[in-house]
């Protein structure tokens, strides 16, 4: 059943407008409003069948509707463009015949399909026109034009097994076989191997290979050979301008691969890893960096990497969209995914949705990218959890005391960053000492109550229990250090790891990561430290004695209420890195006037 907007297809561009009942007689007024009729669009949408049920609705007016459709007053609403009814109609004429001769170009239809993965008409046709306009036997056939597979209109233009085997056929058999060997093949035979089977040079070898490649890119030219040329032209497009494959040549294959046409799978002459190595020469991506990008635009490839370089400089975490950011900037068609490529290739882990951390180094290194993340202290246990990797949280733990990056802040050993501003927590009995060395020698006893409950959360009981200790002294709100403290020091010969040398008694370190890169200090018995004339309480800045000489100096530290019977030493990264290497056992003799380094022998 045809509506009138099947013969009236003008009324589309009007069909939200009201209609002007003082065109229409009575009659036909009353039974357009009756059937609720008050727009032209609303009207266009009714059959002859569906106006006569209205009741009073004749032939009479019927005719009477046409009249108007037909009528200088509806091309008055149209505009000014359409002088007359019967230009509309000749207009729409003319139109629908040049539907029914135009053909989709099949050339388009198959570089469309195979480059740019669309698979229908409708996948390349934007258009802003408001297809509702359009009547239903025009919508219908243009809807169900865009649903047509591009693949039925570019038949004559498909990638398949014979069209490769007429490509390679353009060879000589010997240059064909030269090329099948060097090209099409994973285990790529050297030149001399080709030669000595062919009974020629090496270099005849080459040549032969260098002519074969220049006749099929001439022959690549030919339209016979389009969809080789399309092939081609889709791996680079997804490529450009760069793009980075994690595991090198197994990953750059599998990405061919995800593109072979099943057809290929069955074929006996040559497999489809003949194939994949056949598409990669064809596209030319026989260029993977050892860092396993593929790049084929370098100048556009280093603006990227040094902006990349310049926005991550001394971070340990970034923003996922921040670096898409730059790249957008840049003008980068695919910024997220170039951001994720990039982060991945330098080294940076997927820490969350929107987060990256550096993901390089020790332990130590990457707890700073997981506090970093977390934005609050964790324990040791925590952290190697969140790394992921097996680490030791006791060696992490007892690496954090020695890295000034690291704070602990609460009696549970939690750790987090310096540079957060947290108050250091040491143990209550650490925590009292350097309350009465910050006070000059004393302290409240209330007030260190009240803060070590809120800081880091111990009981005040445990307080009042390390209150008690013999080195300390109480008197009323007042707690200082005892006048009888001393220490009992051991003769440095029953101190394992410990030497005696020219310069005095040291202790045996083994240089490790956390020492050379770190900055790690030693921690020296303090009986050793004793031996040699250093005393609790001492905070030493010395001389090296080391050959070469260096002009540095290192700090000599000994808590006098320390817990551990051992002293700091430490601000030597440098020394270090000039003179020692991650491995090497040192003796390191500490004394009151300077300290000494000596290579273990």
């Amino acid at each position: 059943m045809a509506n009138l907007e099947d013969e009236y297809q003008y009324l589309n561009e009007i069909k939200s407008v009201q209609i002007d009942f003082t065109l229409f007689g009575v009659r036909a007024t009353n039974c357009l409003k009756r059937a609720e009729i008050f727009t032209w669009g609303a009207l266009a949408g009714k059959s002859k069948e569906e106006l006569f049920s209205i009741p009073n609705f004749g032939e009479t007016t019927y005719n009477e509707v046409k009249r108007i459709l037909e009528g200088s007053e509806i091309t008055g609403l149209l505009g000014e463009e359409h002088n007359t009814i019967s230009e509309l109609k000749s207009e729409l004429a003319k139109v629908n015949e040049r539907m029914k001769t135009v053909s989709f170009p099949a050339q388009v239809a198959g570089w469309a399909n195979a480059v740019v993965d669309a698979e229908r008409v409708g996948d390349l046709l934007s258009s802003s026109i408001d297809i509702s306009r359009f009547p239903l036997y025009i919508k219908e056939e243009f809807e169900s034009f865009l649903e047509t597979p591009l693949e039925e209109l570019s038949q004559e233009f498909r990638l398949t097994p014979e069209l490769i085997r007429m490509f390679l056929s353009q060879l000589d058999d010997r240059p064909r076989e030269v090329f099948e060997k060097r090209v099409m093949q994973r285990r790529k035979p050297s030149f001399r191997e080709i030669g000595e089977e062919f009974g020629v040079t090496a270099e005849a070898v080459r040549r032969m290979l260098v002519r074969a490649e220049e006749i099929h890119r001439e022959n690549l030219k030919k339209n016979q050979f389009l969809p080789l040329r399309w092939m081609a032209d889709r791996y680079r497009f997804q490529v450009f301008p760069f793009r980075f494959f994690p595991k090198g040549e197994g990953d750059l294959r599998s990405f061919i691969a995800e593109s072979v046409p099943e057809g290929f799978y069955d074929v006996d002459d040559f497999s489809v890893d003949n194939l994949i190595e056949f598409l990669i020469w064809l596209a030319d991506l026989n260029c993977l960096t050892e860092d396993n990008w593929l790049i084929l635009d370098e100048e556009l490839f280093e603006v990227t990497d040094a902006a990349f370089a310049e926005m991550t400089a001394d971070m340990k975490l970034v923003e996922l969209r921040e670096v898409a950011g730059t790249f957008k900037d840049l003008g980068h068609p695919r910024p997220l995914d170039l951001a994720r490529e990039f982060l991945s290739s330098k080294g940076w882990r997927k820490m969350s949705e929107s987060q990256y951390g550096l993901w390089k180094g020790s332990a130590v290194e990457k707890a700073v990218v997981v506090l970093e993340m977390e934005g609050k202290p964790l324990t040791s246990h925590e952290i190697v959890e969140i790394i992921g990797e097996g680490h030791s949280p006791g060696n992490l733990q007892n690496a954090f005391p020695h890295d000034e990056r690291f704070v602990r802040t609460d009696q549970f050993q939690r750790y987090g960053l310096s540079k957060w501003g947290l108050e250091e927590y040491s143990g209550i009995y650490e925590e009292i000492c350097e309350r009465i060395e910050r006070g000059g020698g004393e302290a409240s006893v209330k007030a260190i109550l009240e803060e070590f409950r809120r800081l880091f959360g111990v009981a005040e009981n445990s307080v009042k229990v390390n209150l008690k200790n013999g080195s300390f002294q109480v008197s009323g709100d007042v707690v200082s250090f005892s006048e009888n403290f001393e220490f009992d020091p051991v003769d440095p010969s029953f101190i394992d790891d410990a030497v005696e040398t020219p310069e005095g008694w040291g202790q045996k370190i083994v240089i490790n990561e956390e020492y050379l890169n770190g900055g790690y200090s030693f921690q020296i018995s303090a009986d050793i430290a004793y031996a040699n004339g250093v005393r609790p309480g001492d905070r030493l800045m010395l001389p090296v004695n080391v050959d070469p000489e260096w002009n540095g100096q290192v700090s000599v530290i000994w808590r006098k209420q320390g817990v551990y019977r051992r002293i700091d030493v430490g601000r030597h990264r440098e020394l270090l890195q000039r003179d020692f290497s991650i491995g090497d056992e040192i003796i390191v003799v500490p004394g009151r006037e300077q300290v000494s380094f000596f290579r273990s022998t």
